[in-house]
């Protein structure tokens, strides 16, 4: 494209690309593409508050100081496909596209842990499930040597609806390959595997389209929150959503126990019924079942000054205070100069809140300008 096009061309950010500012920089959520990619803040705020003009006129805005770092900025994210140019008379300028926020599912993802109760009344857990708009399943084995008792649980969600399903399973010291093998050969449509107690720490792929993965951990990760259904990044249309309006990991996830207990989460003690006594629709429609729902990325401290906070899993059991607001207490990133703790120069968040007294006065711009933001787009 030459540079006369570029200067008279609006820009058009596609509704599935997501701009997310965070306090040291931004980024991009490629969500048709399960991606991000990271740019500048300067280039955010361009992109930001300057959709409806041309590259000209933004230059103008700029006094023609930063004309060539902005026209590179919009070649990059043309050939990166983030951004498309399209050509309209002043009279006739684009109009936004907007993604929408809501989302029907009362439940997205539900963890059943594999017991003689949930085996008994495994149709029943099915089919209310399904009704409640349930998508994603964790079938999780606490026990040692259960092979068989796993693959008749795996093999009765073969022809149910069900878009993911995964497994945590504790591995019982026979020969690893094989013992990944059975499980993906009993459930053809078994997405992920989670080894723990594990020989080795890795993370892998069963077949050559690196479409089914197993996670392989030394540790028990059943005491960990980050086995809480997902690990690492999650970027899709529905995490995005539920994470601006919602608390994306407990809001519309419920686990059932061995013992036929309904719970929020792994790691908490906190059970609201028995599906023996009572359907999941019961359960559910309790009123402190859902006390976790709104607690959205956007609240919670550090996290929203974060700009992985709309692809990042948080855990309100796990926190660092008591406070219902406070940052996830596993979460080694500092979002204030964008490095995590395995990185040179990292330090943590209350040590640089601690050497930059003003750095809350900062953020109130940063915050106000991301309210906007999803404002226009509601």
């Amino acid at each position: 494209m030459s540079v006369i096009d570029i200067n008279q061309s609006y820009f058009i950010l596609p509704s599935t690309n997501i701009l997310v500012r965070g306090y040291s920089r931004s980024i991009v959520l490629l969500l048709s593409e399960s991606n991000y990619h990271y740019i500048p803040n300067a280039l955010y705020e361009i992109l930001n508050l300057h959709p409806d003009r041309t590259i000209a006129e933004i230059k103008l805005i700029y006094d023609n100081k930063f004309s060539n770092i902005i026209e590179e900025y919009f070649i990059s994210l043309v050939k990166r496909r983030i951004v498309f140019p399209l050509n309209f008379s002043t009279e006739h300028k684009p109009q936004k596209f907007i993604i929408g926020h809501t989302c029907d599912k009362i439940i997205d993802n539900a963890i059943i842990e594999i017991g003689e109760k949930t085996i008994t009344n495994l149709k029943y857990l099915i089919n209310e499930l399904s009704e409640l708009g349930c998508e994603h399943l964790m079938l999780l084995s606490k026990g040692k040597n259960e092979k068989n008792k796993i693959y008749d649980f795996l093999v009765s969600f073969n022809n149910t609806a069900f878009r993911s399903i995964d497994l945590a399973v504790s591995w019982d010291g026979t020969e690893m390959n094989s013992f990944i093998e059975s499980f993906f050969l009993s459930q053809i449509r078994l997405f992920r595997v989670f080894i723990y107690n594990a020989n080795e720490n890795s993370v892998n792929f069963y077949d050559k389209f690196r479409l089914k993965q197993y996670i392989l951990s030394k540790d028990n990760i059943l005491n960990k929150c980050e086995l809480s259904f997902q690990t690492g990044f999650v970027i899709s249309k529905s995490m995005y959503v539920d994470s601006i309006s919602n608390n994306n990991c407990l809001g519309k996830k419920l686990i059932v126990t061995k013992d036929g207990n309904v719970k929020k989460c792994l790691l908490s003690n906190e059970v609201f019924g028995d599906i023996t006594k009572n359907t999941l629709s019961q359960i559910i429609s309790k009123e402190n079942f859902w006390c976790y729902m709104n607690y959205s990325k956007d609240e919670i401290d550090v996290c929203k000054d974060c700009e992985f906070r709309y692809m990042c899993i948080d855990c309100r059991f796990r926190r660092t205070t008591q406070d219902n607001f406070s940052q996830p207490v596993f979460c080694t990133y500092n979002p204030y100069i964008a490095k995590w703790q395995s990185e040179d120069g990292w330090i943590s968040v209350e040590q640089w809140r601690a050497e930059n007294p003003g750095w809350e006065e900062q953020t109130i711009e940063i915050r106000d300008m991301n309210k906007k933001r999803l404002a226009n787009n509601d």
